[in-house]
């Protein structure tokens, strides 16, 4: 395990053009199998250093580069012509302003929905108030016809309100 890492770090910082580290170059002092490895690798690198690839024949050469010249000249054309992509963006940026509008109108249609259905909430208590206050005719619902008015008037301001939003809302659309 310590030569094959000793070897790893003497190769790696080798490889670099780096002396060894001083415990790597200690590990090789004292252990015979990793001198002889890094013998093996002096021996290698000097017979790499010596033969040298043939130099290829200029005929060789030649033909080579009339090949890459052909392949560039007769190279196809694209599968996809070049506005493809222009008119596929513009699709995605249609389809997507199109659902923003979509989502816009039915927020809109959302909004309307509310809004009925709180002037129909507050017309209806205010009618139940009002007829709390016609059923009453006992003296102990004195307090409750008072109430039922009061209750009334305030809420006929928040009525004309919530209309006008609603119209507003509606004039929007």
């Amino acid at each position: 395990m310590i030569c094959g890492w000793h070897r790893w770090r003497w190769s790696l910082r080798r490889d670099d053009g780096r002396p060894p580290t001083p415990g790597t170059a200690r590990h090789f002092a004292s252990c015979p199998d990793c001198r002889a490895y890094a013998r093996q690798i002096a021996e290698l690198e000097e017979a790499l250093a010596a033969a040298r690839a043939p130099a290829a024949p200029e005929r060789l050469t030649a033909v080579a580069i009339a090949a890459a010249k052909q392949l560039v000249e007769g190279r196809r054309q694209p599968a996809m012509p070049r506005w493809a992509p222009a008119v596929a963006w513009v699709a995605v940026v249609l389809a997507g302003a199109a659902l923003a509008t979509a989502r816009i109108q039915r927020q809109r249609d959302l909004a309307r929905q509310a809004a009925e259905v709180v002037l129909d909430w507050m017309g209806a208590t205010t009618r139940m108030a009002g007829r709390a206050a016609e059923l009453s005719e006992s003296p102990a619902f004195g307090l409750d016809r008072l109430v039922a008015a009061r209750w009334a008037d305030w809420m006929a301001p928040v009525r004309d309100a919530a209309g006008v939003v609603a119209e507003r809302w509606s004039s929007d659309l």
